[in-house]
């Protein structure tokens, strides 16, 4: 884990971390039964595709050739900049020749090489950083390109899949060797661009072939504060809200979403298992080459539809028993709390009254010592009796005229 929630987020569903590949029975019984996240370091870095569709090695040449002249991809255009989202209205599907495509990306890449020479050639560091942040601002409508999905292989697809050719550059990582793929899809972007956050509804091997990809993950347990879109809509499984400025006074909890995050970057030959139901948000680098493998996980297909009312039931049950276990601990606090002031207050009051006590039985008995009066019964009631007199009364004079504070007059 780069950086991310670690304050919040529990070991259990910490990113599992591994140098190269594991096997199929560990990642089945330590990452997928757990449905938690897991990055392979240089797992796919043995594939063909790493030095053959490397973008600066030739590799935009060898995929128009591979692929061929007439392949036509559907491609995403977005209404904002490098930010692709779920919403529809935020983006359209475009129809292009891969080919065409894939000429914009040379275009680009010379773009690049040539600021590059022009940074090198400059002694500022801010001059360098200027020419490479435009060249990835200064979009144009192919700028806002994204190959996304696009099929190699697909289980659903009964037609010629158009980049069905590229499968023979890659292969299934060993460790989901044993798992009945759904699809394979590729992913390319021109300049730097990013997916909104969203889950998919099946298990994600993302491999990354060229370039660099930083992703961010919250557990399902988040979604409270990540807003997903109404479940009756065709982007119900992408967020409402905006990771880096959000707008607070329509989505209040949402400022508690950074402290359940996790963010890894992966770098080529790198692959990151992203579980069912985990939100992501991906930031990729310019000319940045992935591929992901998805397969439909034992969550969902292993539960029959004439029992979906009881697992509701006990799903709902389940959320209501959390929800009572935080009341009742919150009871038990303030009721604490209540306790704990109320004694507080008790031993104010307790100490409050003895100061008073004290202070008017001092001030009455100094009052009552100077006052003068004829009547021995309030003397008698006054002072104390000569049992209760100190030996050191004998002192005194033994003339009880003396003793008597009105014939002192």
């Amino acid at each position: 884990m780069e950086a991310g929630g670690e304050e919040r987020a529990e070991a259990s569903l910490r990113i599992r971390h591994f140098h190269g590949t594991i096997s199929p029975e560990e990642f089945a019984t330590e990452i997928e039964s757990k449905n938690i996240p897991g990055v392979f370091r240089g797992a796919v870095k043995g594939w063909k595709s790493i030095s053959l569709w490397d973008p600066s090695n030739g590799g935009l040449d060898y995929m128009m050739e591979k692929v061929g002249p007439t392949a036509v991809v559907e491609a995403m255009m977005s209404n904002y900049e490098h930010i692709f989202n779920g919403d529809l209205r935020s983006h359209e599907r475009v129809v292009l020749p891969f080919s065409a495509f894939i000429a914009s990306c040379k275009s680009y890449l010379e773009q690049l090489s040539l600021l590059s020479v022009s940074s090198h050639m400059s002694n500022s560091a801010r001059d360098k950083e200027i020419c490479e942040e435009t060249c990835s601002t200064s979009l144009d409508a192919t700028d806002r390109l994204y190959l996304a999905q696009i099929p190699i292989y697909s289980v659903e697809r009964k037609e010629h899949c158009s980049l069905q050719v590229l499968k023979e550059d890659i292969q299934t990582p060993a460790f989901i060797a044993n798992k009945c793929i759904s699809s394979i899809n590729f992913w390319m972007n021109r300049a730097r661009s990013r997916s909104s956050t969203h889950y998919d509804p099946h298990h994600n091997i993302l491999c990354v072939v060229s370039g660099q990809k930083e992703v961010i993950l919250w557990p399902p347990e988040a979604c409270r504060f990540l807003y997903p879109m109404p479940i009756y809509g065709e982007a119900s499984n992408h967020s409402d809200v905006s990771i880096e400025d959000p707008d607070l006074s329509v989505h209040a909890r949402a400022k508690h979403m950074k402290e359940y995050s996790q963010k890894v970057i992966l770098n080529v030959g790198d692959a990151l298992f992203i579980p069912e139901g985990w939100f992501h948000q991906v930031d990729s680098s310019d000319l940045t080459v992935a591929v992901n493998f998805w397969w439909v996980s034992s969550i969902m297909s292993d539960m029959v539809d004439h029992m979906d009312t009881y697992y509701l039931r006990r799903i709902l049950n389940r959320l209501v028993s959390k929800e009572m276990v935080c009341i009742f601990r919150f009871v038990l606090i303030i009721l604490f709390c209540f306790i704990f002031l109320w004694c507080l207050y008790g031993r104010m009051l307790e100490n409050n009254k003895k100061y008073f006590q004290k202070s008017l039985f001092s001030s009455f008995l100094s009052v009552s010592l100077s006052f003068p009066s004829s009547d021995p019964k309030i003397g008698a009631f006054i002072l104390p009796s000569s049992s209760t007199m100190p030996k050191n009364r004998s002192q005194h004079s033994e003339d009880p005229k003396l003793d008597n504070p009105s014939n002192n007059r």
